[in-house]
């Protein structure tokens, strides 16, 4: 996520020059990229955290 807010922060800041430049479109792709490895990340992170969990639960259950 600090990835795009920086690219984000950086193409809003130098808007002036982004414009000039005619690259309003290859910003836009390098902040869906970002955004999309954050989500993917973010999906990895929950996915495991549940299997955890639930391997937790039920070696814990087994127990008593």
């Amino acid at each position: 996520l600090a990835k795009a807010s920086a690219t984000a922060h950086e193409t809003l800041t130098n808007m002036r020059t982004v414009r000039s430049l005619g690259i309003e479109d290859t910003q836009m792709d390098l902040y869906g990229k970002a955004i999309d490895l954050t989500f993917q990340i973010g999906r990895k992170m929950a996915l495991f955290s549940s299997l955890f969990m639930v391997c937790c639960l039920f070696f814990c259950c087994r127990q008593v």
